[in-house]
This record gives C-alpha cells, sequence and structure tokens, in this order.
C-alpha cells in the first residue's frame, strides 16, 4: 500500500503521542493484512476487522491511536478453510508461529518473517520497519440454538480448556496426569493416545468442542475462550452475514455488516467515546525486538530511536492542520471544483473523496439489491454508513475550505434523501427510484469535486 511520507511523521493524536516508528509498525502490519485478504479473496472466505482494530475502523478511521496491533476474525467453518491453504499461499518468507502458548494456540498468527530483517528489499516492502510483524486472526463459533445442548458444550469444553492449561509433554506420565486425562476420556467417550503428546490431542479435542455445532443449528456467534466462562464475545450471527469496508488510514477494510450491534455488544453503548484503557499485551508489542536490536548494538544508539518533549504532546501535527484527519459524526459538508488541492496540500482529502464515491457508488447498487431481497436490516446499515461517510467527507472540506461551499448543499442533501429512505423502509415499492435518487445526487457532487474516477 502507498503512505505518504508525512503518514510516517511522529504525531499526536487524541492527546496520544504516536512516534514514527509506530506508524511504521502500523503500516508493515497492513501489508501483511493485504496478503491475507488476497488470499481470503482468492478461495471465498469471508474476514472482518474485529476487537480494537474495528473499534478504530469506526471510531478513528484507521488505527486507535494507544493500540499497536492489528486484529481480524472469521467464522469457524471460514477459519478452518483458511488454515487449510495459507501456508502454501503466503508468499515466501511469511511465517505462521507454532506456538506452545495456550493463548495462542486458540488463534492464528500471521507474520512477514520469524526475526528482525535489515535487508533493503525487506525495509521497502514494510515501509522502514524491521521488526517481526504480524495480525492476529480469531475464530467465532456457532452457539446453539438448543440451551441445554450448549450448556453440555460449556461444561465440556472448560474441562477440556483446564486440561490443556495443566498437561504438557513433562507431566504427562504423572499420577495426576492420568486421573484428569482420564476423566475427560470419560465425559467425552473417547480414548487418547499415551504414547503421543497429550497435550496436543486435548487442544484438538478442545478446537472440535469449539467448532461443534454448525450455522444451520446457530443464530448466535461466540469467541469460545471468553463466552465458556461466561464472558461477553457473543453476537447476533447476522453481523457477520455479510462484511462492508470502512476508510482505515490511506486504505479500507472489511467490517460487519451490522458493526454499531457488534461495537456495543463489546464495548458499551458509549463505544465512540475514546477511552484509554490497557490492552493483553505490553505496549508497544516490538519492544522487545527493539531491546534485542539494542543488544546487538553493544550499547549504539537505534538507527530509528525517537525523542520528544513535553511541548510535542501538545503540539497539532501538519496533518490536523491541512491533511485533515477526518472527526466522525459531526456536520454535512462537501467541496466545490475550485478546491485547490494541490495548493492547500491536502492529497489526504483528495483521496478521501475519491474514495467516498467510488465506495458509496457501490453500497447503492447493494442498497437496491438488499431492498428487492426484503432485507430491510442490511439497508438501514447500508444508508447509515452512506450518511456517515457523507459526513465524514464534509466535516473534512469545510474545515479545510470553509464555510460557503456549494457541494455543501449537495451533500445535505443527500443525507437528507438517505434519512428518508430510512424511514419509509416498509413500504419499498419505490426502492427502484429511491435510489436513483441517490445515485443522481451522487453524480452531481462528484461533478462538483471536479474529478471522476474513470479518467
Amino acid at each position: 500500500m502507498l503512505f505518504p511520507d508525512s503518514f510516517f511523521e511522529d504525531e499526536v493524536r487524541d492527546g496520544f503521542y504516536v512516534p514514527a516508528l509506530m506508524k511504521r509498525s502500523w503500516a508493515a502490519q497492513i501489508e501483511v493484512l493485504e496478503e491475507v485478504a488476497r488470499i481470503c479473496k482468492k478461495h471465498h472466505i469471508r474476514w472482518f476487522a474485529d476487537r480494537g482494530t474495528l473499534l478504530g475502523a469506526v471510531r478513528h478511521k484507521g488505527f486507535i491511536p494507544w493500540d499497536d496491533d492489528l486484529d481480524i476474525c472469521m467464522l469457524r467453518d471460514d477459519y478452518i478453510r483458511f488454515n487449510a491453504v495459507i501456508r502454501r499461499e503466503l508468499p515466501k518468507g511469511f511465517y505462521i508461529p507454532e506456538s506452545t502458548v495456550m493463548g495462542y494456540r486458540l488463534l492464528t498468527r500471521v507474520c512477514n518473517g520469524k526475526s528482525i530483517c535489515i535487508k533493503k528489499d525487506f525495509l521497502e516492502k514494510y515501509h522502514g520497519f524491521p521488526f517481526v510483524a504480524g495480525i492476529d486472526i480469531f475464530a467465532l463459533d456457532y452457539v446453539s440454538c438448543d440451551p441445554e445442548a450448549e450448556n453440555l458444550r460449556k461444561k465440556l469444553a472448560v474441562i477440556v480448556y483446564k486440561a490443556v492449561t495443566l498437561v504438557n509433554d513433562e507431566n504427562q506420565n504423572t499420577h495426576e496426569t492420568e486421573e484428569l486425562v482420564s476423566q475427560v476420556e470419560k465425559l467425552l467417550h473417547i480414548r487418547l493416545n499415551r504414547s503421543i503428546s497429550l497435550n496436543t490431542q486435548l487442544f484438538t479435542l478442545l478446537e472440535d468442542l469449539f467448532g461443534k455445532f454448525p450455522a444451520s443449528q446457530a443464530k448466535e456467534v461466540a469467541y469460545m475462550p471468553n463466552w465458556i466462562f461466561d464472558n461477553v464475545w457473543k453476537f447476533p450471527l447476522d453481523c457477520y452475514r455479510s462484511s462492508v469496508l470502512l476508510p482505515f488510514e490511506y486504505g479500507e477494510i472489511a467490517v460487519p455488516v451490522l458493526y454499531q450491534e457488534t461495537l456495543k455488544l463489546q464495548f458499551g453503548e458509549h463505544y465512540m467515546t475514546p477511552y484509554r484503557a490497557g490492552g493483553g499485551h505490553d505496549y508497544p508489542c516490538h519492544q522487545p525486538q527493539m531491546e534485542q536490536m539494542a543488544e546487538a548494538l553493544e550499547g549504539e544508539h537505534l538507527p530509528f530511536e525517537y525523542q520528544f518533549s513535553p511541548e510535542d504532546l501538545v503540539r497539532p501535527h501538519s496533518r490536523n492542520e491541512q491533511d485533515t484527519r477526518l472527526p466522525q459524526s459531526q456536520g454535512q459538508q462537501a467541496s466545490q471544483v475550485k478546491l485547490p488541492w494541490k495548493a492547500s496540500g491536502n492529497v489526504r482529502l483528495q483521496q478521501e473523496t475519491r474514495r467516498f464515491l467510488r465506495l458509496t457508488a457501490d453500497a447503492h447498487k447493494d442498497i437496491l439489491k438488499a431492498i428487492q431481497a426484503s432485507e430491510l436490516d442490511t439497508v438501514r446499515t447500508l444508508l447509515q454508513i452512506c450518511q456517515e461517510n457523507a459526513i465524514y467527507i464534509g466535516t473534512a472540506l469545510e474545515q479545510a475550505c470553509g464555510e460557503g461551499i456549494s457541494t455543501v448543499k449537495l451533500l445535505e442533501e443527500y443525507c437528507d434523501v438517505t434519512y428518508q429512505i430510512h424511514e419509509k423502509l416498509e413500504d419499498a415499492s419505490d426502492g427502484g427510484k429511491d435510489v436513483e435518487l441517490l445515485d443522481s445526487l451522487l453524480e452531481k457532487i462528484e461533478f462538483s469535486f471536479g474529478f471522476c474516477y474513470n479518467k
């Protein structure tokens, strides 16, 4: 992916200092995601931004400033197909760790290498980031509609989960382990092979329990390592029936079609309000690799070390002044043909408006199909996305170019029409005409921007 040089400058986002090296880490992770997305597209595998990455896409249009990793998820059947092809499809040099750490055996991690690399071609591809960059891929499993069957699965999974954490290759021949394994065998009516690793067999058994129920028997999905202990991370299956694309840094990322509902269940009703909280690992995640390199350099300074003063924490970054990182859900404005893109330095803004037009045109087609199929929840979600994106672009354009721009009225009209369609969805008889009206407005907006995507 192409990033402007300005992206790799240190920056203060939402009051949080993001150093240049973290920007390079983000960019390297996005490169890994693009390889994963390419493979998924080839094999028709669905995937979705997950956890903090999903929240960042919706709330920040990119990474959460204090987040350092990139997470996606897949439904269990897609996850199985993904793991069946990923090793042979990845480019040379990529690496999938076979970790023995319990938590990391319950996900798939795709990395751009095994160790620190300072070769020229590697640094060029990964934007000067010499450390291992990777993304985590989590499986979502189907929750049975039968409460008794689901409760039994949860109880059995808890027992096997605990066995996996206690049994290892060093203690598998002890009396205590034999008692525990025998209990598992009795409950599940199975027999494990004592001559090979019991831990590996128990882990396979645990994954089988997680994926016990098919989609046909479910209306909900869950992240099982949390769900079996009665924690959160259970969602309506409809959230993951399909995906939509949202802006993410200088590209796009797939998110669940009903992402608002997913975020409310994960982070609460006020998920759009930034709240800095600790993650599941030390920040930054590449710190151990930095220490390893520093030790190898025997006290010499790292070539990418950064220093900053207290003033840097309040200094507005140039992108906030000119590149205009777009705020969420404020205003409904836009631009006109006379917008001095290059003179104002708003290359990022031009890219955003181009992406807005393309994504919105695609969304209109999906809205029409959903109306014809009477999938009204999908229509409502897509209309909301279109409106939010129009607001997103309009706010940035007004901040960059001032008030009184002609395109402002067009975007306001577009938002009004999306609202009117949303309000009268129960009567979908005029759905085709409504979408034609949206298309017409989008053409006017495109003309007022003064550029066309087909050129």
